[in-house]
């Protein structure tokens, strides 16, 4: 006995599934359809077996080989064109010179093959058909037999008036080589519709045997969501991949459940699948192998094949996604929904139920779907924001898409130019580091690695050096280790002005990179030790007779590694004393933790002491101060702290008379640069083009200007504001105290980019008679004192907010009141 396992089908009603697998390729808990057929058919003895193809042949028989591991003997016959059911049986005739069983490689089923075969052979029937007795049959051929099981009578998919019985083909037969002469070669001939009438109508020996057990023909994805439930719920009998760590739970090994995570059953977890704490998953779910699903996110009732990301707070509810699919912060996916292969859904993008997103494509953030996307993305998302590029770690931002963006960045330098790349200290930091860096190597770029550093010390390695064309520094997210940040900077180790990026991005896109033979690929370059010419300008601007005669008491967190070893050598140098914890606490490059209340145990570790509190960020680019009386400041605070600062100074002989403020800095601040002789300029939301308006031709007060009055490196920031005290023989509490009267706040409204416009322009036209000149946004001046500035953020779907008033309690009131303006514009906008 053969068989013939008929794995042809392109499944074009479980499309987007199928767009790029043939059907008996689509998975039931991490498994190919056809694994559990193959199975079945080795379970019944028959151990050569021919398998029939047409639509990407190749996938099947890369995926099964000769069948060896399977422990049988797989032979293939492929179809140049449709030849129906029974031709591409014939298609096969070599291989079958005994008799053999047919069955469909796309269904699932736990028939008694082999009491089928045994059957037959009993019978010296030509055909038997084997049977199962349905609910509805109008979907199916029905069969009629008589007492001895011989089959009097078939009707293929009847009308209702049509059904005269609820026995039906479940398209497993098994045949004698005999039929194979009945069928004509290489044409398109199909056994229900030609062959069987045939054979009836000549009185041959066709039997039917009414199977018992499971039996589900998978004919679109409603029907494979059912057939999976079934199996997870023990209808099938047919074993499950896995361990039963509870009932109805079916766990891989290396899979890993958080504690905190709510798991119920029926559900499956592939091998090395993460499920975070707060995440709610179950009842009916399936979670793919190396599949995440975020803190907060819901998976009910919904299905997600390998590789895919759910991320926090989202909802899926009734859904099919399939392999590799992006899912971001609060995407929202009704029941009914089929997500196709490598779909990337923005943050809070919505799917109403039944729509179907087709492979391949990006749907913005806050984007609402409500009907089938087949062709183009949606609103493609911006690959560069303002620092360069951002992205899911691993999920979005992946090595592979590291290494076209540094062949693009190569690309914009042109061959043979330098370039200087340094990393966070986080483990993907330095493998999306290394992929960013061959690709800059392939496209005829020299590199100089600087291994674990900063974004400091990237920047100034290549505003220090002519031969340096260009930068990048490549990091975490501080807030969330999931996002990961690729800082692309020019020969001044400025970020990228907006044109620059976009050429890049047109690279990236068009993926147009030059094409270098071997001999003339990049190579690494050393050029000497940047981290002690960086330590040894900053302390050659800093008046360190002023610095000790203070004798500042500190007490310092810092909570990155390259800080930890500038701030020992600063320390060392200005003889101070301070209580000093370093070390990553938390997962690297990532704060995880209360900088507040972490700062204020450090502090309190010197005693009685008068202290300034330090705590530095995992980036290394915010700080939080404790004055000293104990006053906490958070980075927002300490921005404005610094401003005051520099402009407290004036602009002196060797600094321009103007200043570049933003629209959101306080009043108070902006009196006092008028009062100290500055000329003040709006600055646009363009850091980079801030920085090209604002310096001279390198080199220039690098210190003063980036690092001081920008706030660009918390290090050097607040070495120059201990400097600033010092000179001043001021206390921080006496500084701050300049602002006593400033009272701002600041918060997020998301709002899609489609309605952005709408909303701007109405703001602008309901506040028209109280309109103050800004470069971007919108910013109005109320008559009772103080502002409101609202502007889109770069390369996020969100309005920001920042309000001054004169007092806390006003700064409240003023930012609800234009969150919900903004909140119903929005609405009116959709």
């Amino acid at each position: 006995m053969k068989a013939v396992i008929m794995a042809g089908g392109q499944g074009s009603r479980l499309r987007p599934l199928t767009e790029g697998v043939p059907k008996p390729m689509v998975p039931i808990l991490g498994r190919p359809m056809m694994v559990y057929i193959l199975e079945a058919v080795r379970a019944a003895g028959i151990t050569d077996i021919l398998v029939t193809l047409h639509y990407r042949p190749n996938l099947i028989q890369d995926y099964f080989g000769d069948g060896s591991d399977w422990g049988v003997n797989l032979e293939y016959a492929i179809e140049e064109h449709p030849l129906g059911t029974a031709g591409s049986v014939k298609n096969g005739e070599h291989f079958l010179d005994e008799p053999f069983l047919i069955i469909s490689g796309d269904a699932l089923m736990d028939y008694d093959l082999k009491a089928l075969t045994e059957l037959h052979t009993e019978s010296q029937a030509l055909v038997t058909f084997c049977l199962a007795r349905v609910q509805d049959p109008s979907e199916f051929g029905i069969v009629v037999t008589d007492n001895d099981c011989r089959v009097q009578r078939f009707q293929e998919k009847p009308a209702p008036s049509e059904v005269f019985t609820d026995t039906v083909n479940t398209g497993i037969y098994v045949m004698d080589p005999r039929v194979l002469g009945e069928i004509p070669a290489d044409t398109e001939f199909d056994f229900s519709h030609d062959l069987f009438p045939s054979l009836l109508e000549r009185g041959e020996r066709l039997m039917g045997h009414v199977a018992r057990g499971y039996w589900s023909d998978i004919g679109n994805v409603d029907q494979l969501e059912q057939a999976t439930w079934d199996l997870l719920e023990g209808l099938v009998n047919l074993p499950i991949p896995g361990e039963a760590i509870r009932e109805q739970i079916h766990v891989e090994g290396s899979a890993h459940i958080e504690e905190g995570c709510s798991l119920q059953g029926p559900a499956w977890i592939g091998r090395d699948a993460i499920l975070r704490s707060g995440a709610v998953v179950g009842p009916y779910a399936v979670v793919g192998r190396h599949s995440e699903v975020d803190a907060g996110a819901r998976l009910r009732r919904s299905i997600l094949l390998d590789s895919c990301y759910v991320g926090e707070h989202a909802e899926v509810r009734g859904a099919f996604c399939g392999n590799r699919v992006l899912l971001e912060q609060e995407v929202e996916i009704e029941a009914g929904a089929v997500i196709g292969d490598d779909v990337h859904l923005g943050r809070g993008v919505s799917i109403e139920a039944e729509v179907r997103v087709w492979p391949h494509l990006e749907v913005e953030a806050d984007t609402l779907i409500d009907q089938n996307v087949v062709w183009e993305s949606v609103g493609r998302p911006a690959l560069f924001s303002e620092y360069g590029v951002a992205g899911l770690a691993n999920l979005r931002l992946t090595p592979e898409t590291a290494a076209r963006i540094g062949k693009a960045f190569g690309a914009y330098l042109g061959r043979d130019q330098q370039v200087v790349v340094g990393h966070g200290s986080h483990p993907f930091s330095h493998v999306l580091e290394k992929a960013f860096v061959s690709g800059l190597l392939s496209v005829g770029i020299r590199v100089e690695p600087l291994g674990v550093s900063s974004h400091a010390i990237s920047r100034f390695a290549v505003s220090r050096n002519i031969e340096f064309e260009g930068g990048a520094f490549v990091r975490q997210g501080p807030e969330h280790a999931q996002v990961a940040v690729i800082e692309l900077y020019d020969r001044n180790g400025h970020p990228l002005p907006r044109k620059a990026r976009r050429k890049v991005e047109a690279t990236y896109r068009r993926a147009d990179f030059p094409k270098v033979d071997a001999d003339h690929v990049g190579r690494l370059l050393s050029t000497g030790d940047h981290e002690a010419r960086y330590v040894s300008e900053l302390m050659s601007e800093l008046d360190r007779d002023a610095l000790r005669a203070m004798e500042p008491k500190l007490a310092v967190l810092s909570r990155n590694r390259w800080s930890t070893r500038v701030l020992d050598i600063l320390l060392d140098e200005i003889q101070t004393e301070a209580v000093t914890v370093s070390g990553e606490t938390g997962p690297p490059g990532r704060d995880t933790e209360d900088p507040g209340q972490r700062l204020r145990e450090i502090y309190a570790l010197g005693g009685e002491h008068r202290r300034i509190g330090l705590y530095l960020s995992a980036d290394a680019r915010s700080m939080w101060l404790l004055d000293e009386y104990g006053h906490l400041y958070q980075p927002s605070d300490v921005n404005h702290l610094l401003i005051l600062a520099y402009l407290n100074d004036g602009p002196g002989a060797d600094r321009d008379n103007h200043v570049f403020l933003p629209p959101q800095t306080p009043d108070r601040i902006r009196e006092q640069a008028t009062t100290k002789g500055w000329e003040v300029r709006e600055r646009r939301l363009g850091l980079a083009e801030t920085i090209a308006e604002s310096r001279g031709p390198r080199p220039y007060r690098w210190l003063d200007f980036e690092h001081f009055y920008l706030g660009m490196a918390a290090v050097p920031a607040f070495f120059r504001l201990l400097d600033f005290l010092a000179r001043h023989r001021m206390d921080l509490a006496d500084l701050a105290g300049q602002l006593a009267d400033s009272h701002t706040g600041a918060i997020d409204v998301d709002c899609p980019w489609r309605d952005m416009g709408w909303v701007m322009r109405h703001l602008t036209e309901e506040h028209a008679e109280h309109l103050e000149a800004v470069a971007d946004g919108v910013k109005v001046r109320h008559p009772e004192g103080g502002w409101t500035y609202v502007v889109p953020a770069s390369g996020e779907p969100v309005l920001r907010v920042y309000v001054e008033a004169a007092n806390a309690a006003q700064v409240r009131e003023r930012l609800e009141n234009t969150r919900r303006s903004l909140v119903r514009m929005i609405r009116e906008a959709g």
